[in-house]
């Protein structure tokens, strides 16, 4: 990405955003609400487009989970994974085949044949999850990824992501789980306001905001204006 600006209603949403992810590496995007990751992601993912600024991506070989999907609810999941594989025109026998790998890696089996309109949330998203997979991509962008996920789902879909990165993809994940960013990340993009404050490992970005800690969460609040958290807490004691 380079240097990319967005307006929505003539307020500025993304401002100069400039970044590349390597394949091999997982990227995280975190930031305070309204910070812009969701329009970036729309962005990457080809749903928007910039105001200036360019994406050079293959989107032939790009996977997206949104913030918000869309399942067809009178379809079962069996029909919904059918409907994408046509989508990527993948023949009936790979189609079968990644059908099965999918139900089997995310626990699936009890869902498939049922309708998608009485799925519980978790259910949906891992859905979702795996109708991104059909297709073999070697980009991953998901906006969010682990909301409404049970314990063992969130484990199962940080595994896969590090699994995929580990097969020469490149991911890219929005979160607001700090301490899920700090395990599984090799690098970490800083948004607040549209802004880009920063960029790196943990240890740079450590660096970056001269901070004496290590984790995260202390960084981040260094970075996107600790001293008003502070102020915040001593007036709600």
């Amino acid at each position: 990405l380079e240097r990319i600006i967005k307006r929505i209603n003539n307020a500025p949403v993304l401002d100069a955003v400039s970044f590349e992810v390597k394949a091999g590496e997982i990227l995280g995007l975190v930031g305070p609400n309204g910070a812009g990751k969701t329009t970036l992601l729309n962005i990457m993912a080809g749903l928007w487009l910039p105001d200036s600024g360019t994406v050079a991506l293959d989107r032939q070989n790009l996977g997206y989970v949104p913030d918000l999907p869309y399942l067809y609810p009178k379809l079962t999941g069996r029909e919904f994974l059918d409907f994408v594989g046509d989508v990527y025109r993948l023949d009936a026998k790979l189609l079968a085949q990644k059908t099965c790998e999918v139900e089997k890696a995310l626990e699936l089996t009890f869902w498939l044949d049922k309708l998608m309109e009485g799925y519980p949330r978790g259910v949906r998203q891992k859905m979702t999850i795996a109708a991104m997979l059909l297709h073999a991509p070697k980009i991953f962008l998901l906006d969010e990824p682990l909301t409404n996920l049970d314990p063992k789902s969130s484990k199962l879909v940080k595994e896969l992501l590090q699994k995929m990165a580990r097969g020469g993809a490149a991911v890219v994940f929005s979160t607001q789980i700090l301490d899920i960013a700090e395990k599984i990340c090799d690098r970490i993009v800083v948004l607040d306001h549209g802004r880009k404050l920063a960029e790196g490992s943990i240890a740079e970005l450590k660096e970056i905001a001269k901070s004496p800690s290590n984790n995260l969460e202390d960084i981040f609040l260094q970075l996107t204006g600790g001293e008003k958290y502070t102020e915040l807490l001593a007036y709600l004691t």
